[in-house]
């Protein structure tokens, strides 16, 4: 069996996985039912580690926490791969140092890149334009060390590296949606799930709460605000303004079976409503494919790849890219017709026609083939 790399520089908590921790397990989950005997080069509690996602069981590499403790140990392990998958973590002299080592073996490299522009995600703080700062400097070398880059974008070029273009993806085995009937006229749930970033954009949503019932607004509408981060303050100091505390709850971080019990009878998802501000025109997320396996519809600025073009115009509801508040009518309309049927047989279309578009192993296909075609000239070159 062919052995294969994933490097991922944000450390992996193994006993209690975030969002993007889980989405590297789940991808090397994925390689492994492609046929790869995967590891995982990651840091976990004070120690750099390999983990075997098929064993389930970790080695210690070295002593470290950090992005830098694991760059600085690739070359230790590097040999035998015949694939390495790397999840960016912004160039610096580490990164091209870890690249390097690989590159001295011949092993091809994908490199994923999650978001793309990122320029201007860390510009609100000193540390922040630091990294944007060595990255801009590193990244120019990328392409002598990196194959492939691996992005949610349409670009077909990045930092002069050919692209493969897919889309965010999530293994549906670990979602079930509650097929129980809701009565969403007596109570409208919505749910947004996220760290908590400007780029967001719940204030808007906020805001269109106030308005709706500032305007005599008689549906009961409760957003669940599920995470934390930069902007957590200011909603909370915008609810307060509104006076929208009976609509508007926040729960904090949450995981596994607590945050899948807090789906349970919501109305609609909400994914970003101001990439915008970032100067982004679409994102490929992950809360938006765990809200479609669990058979949400969605409210969203920007072009929802969790559907299929047919799904986006059925269950999901787009808004303004821009600094309008949100129309709450408008959602309280599109909640009646869509759950005119049947709750169960609208979480049950929503999911098969997301698993179609975004389960793992349709997502991943495109990189798998990519390193099947390395694999073979590397075969026929020896």
């Amino acid at each position: 069996m062919s052995k294969f790399l994933y490097i991922s520089p944000t450390g992996i908590d193994f006993n209690q996985l975030d969002g993007v921790q889980k989405k590297i397990i789940n991808q090397s989950k994925a390689f492994v039912g492609f046929g790869y005997d995967v590891d995982i080069l990651t840091f976990f509690d004070d120690s750099i580690v390999l983990y075997n996602v098929k064993e389930g069981h970790s080695i210690k590499v070295a002593k470290g926490r950090s992005k830098t403790g694991v760059l600085r140990n690739v070359h230790k392990v590097i040999k035998g791969y015949v694939g390495v998958y790397i999840r960016y973590p912004m160039s610096d002299m580490f990164l091209i140092q870890a690249l390097r080592a690989i590159k001295r073996y011949g092993i091809p490299v994908v490199l994923e890149i999650p978001t793309f522009p990122y320029d201007t995600e860390n510009r609100h703080s000193i540390k922040g334009k630091v990294i944007t700062f060595l990255d801009v400097h590193y990244r120019k070398k990328l392409k002598r060390y990196v194959d492939r880059i691996c992005t949610y974008s349409d670009d077909r070029m990045i930092f002069g590296i050919p692209t493969i273009n897919t889309i965010n993806g999530i293994d549906f085995s670990n979602y079930e949606p509650d097929y129980s009937d809701v009565d969403f006229h007596q109570c409208i749930n919505l749910i947004a799930v996220s760290g908590m970033y400007v780029v967001h954009g719940y204030d808007r949503l906020i805001k269109g709460l106030g308005n709706y019932y500032a305007s005599g607004g008689d549906r009961n509408i409760v957003l669940h605000v599920v995470g934390s981060g930069v902007v957590d303050n200011q909603y909370k100091e915008l609810v307060e303004q509104l006076q929208m505390k009976n609509h508007v709850v926040f729960h904090g971080k949450k995981f596994g079976v607590d945050l899948l019990e807090l789906y349970k009878g919501q109305a609609l998802g909400v994914n970003s409503l101001a990439i915008h501000r970032a100067n982004l025109v679409n994102e490929s997320t992950l809360k938006t494919k765990e809200y479609a396996a669990l058979g949400l519809p969605v409210i969203s600025s920007s072009y929802v790849d969790a559907f299929s073009h047919e799904g986006n115009e059925k269950y999901a509801l787009r808004v303004p890219p821009d600094e309008t508040d949100i129309d709450i009518n408008t959602l309280v309309e599109f909640v009646d017709i869509l759950y005119s049927e049947p709750v169960g047989e609208v979480r049950k279309n929503i999911r098969a026609d997301a698993k179609s578009v975004c389960d793992m192993s349709i997502t991943l296909k495109p990189v798998l083939d990519y390193f099947e075609i390395a694999k073979q000239k590397n075969y026929e070159s020896t």
